[in-house]
């Protein structure tokens, strides 16, 4: 069964780890799940569901709205967990904190049935998709499911992109053939007339 590889608490001041001090795992990509969440338990619950569904990753904790920006920017995280209601900060806030700063990483809502309603409201502002905290068996089956949509939108904007460029380079040489083709339709017209003028040279001096 595989294991986190490791858990990261954020404490204030030094930087967070980049993505280039982050180990690789040699038959699978060690993922990078950022988890707001104030209560220590919770995450704990959080990341034995990921472990027990045999996800390898890196999991980094966060508990304000400052750590969780820091994070963002330097964790550079695969997918985000969140809780709806924190201490001066909320999973809506959040969310569209995450949609401004990488938007196609998914964010998952793990919450209690009082905030059920405004769960259900992130879903229409972005939100991947949002779990309950009586029911965290469900989290890990989201996580995959989200992971796998982000790896088939990835592939079809890099499939969109091959396209867009064979496109671009197909007009290029079209652009470059009609170019072509217009100046040697000019060359052998300027041709003609400079024959043109010189037959009627020749046979203006023969009337003379």
């Amino acid at each position: 069964m595989a294991k986190s590889v490791s858990k990261l608490e954020m404490e204030p001041g030094p930087d967070l780890p980049t993505v280039s001090q982050e180990k690789e795992a040699s038959a699978a990509r060690i993922l990078r799940i950022l988890i707001l969440e104030d209560m220590p338990s919770d995450a704990d619950l959080i990341e034995y569901e990921l472990r027990e569904a045999e996800l390898c990753f890196t999991a980094l904790r966060v508990k304000t709205e400052a750590e969780y920006v820091h994070a963002l920017e330097k964790f550079a995280p695969d997918i985000i967990i969140s809780d709806y209601d924190l201490p001066q900060y909320n999973g809506s806030l959040a969310l569209a904190e995450a949609k401004t700063r990488c938007p196609e990483v998914p964010f998952i809502l793990v919450t209690g049935a009082l905030e059920e309603d405004r769960a259900i409201d992130s879903l229409e502002n972005g939100g991947k998709d949002y779990v309950m905290k009586q029911h965290l068996r469900k989290l890990a089956p989201a996580v995959k499911r989200a992971l796998a949509e982000m790896q088939e939108l990835r592939e079809r904007k890099a499939v969109e992109a091959e396209l867009r460029e064979a496109q671009s380079k197909l007009a290029g040489k079209a652009a470059k053939e009609r170019t072509e083709s217009q100046a040697k339709t000019e060359k052998s017209n300027q041709a003609e007339r400079a024959l043109t003028k010189l037959l009627y040279e020749v046979e203006l001096k023969k009337c003379m």
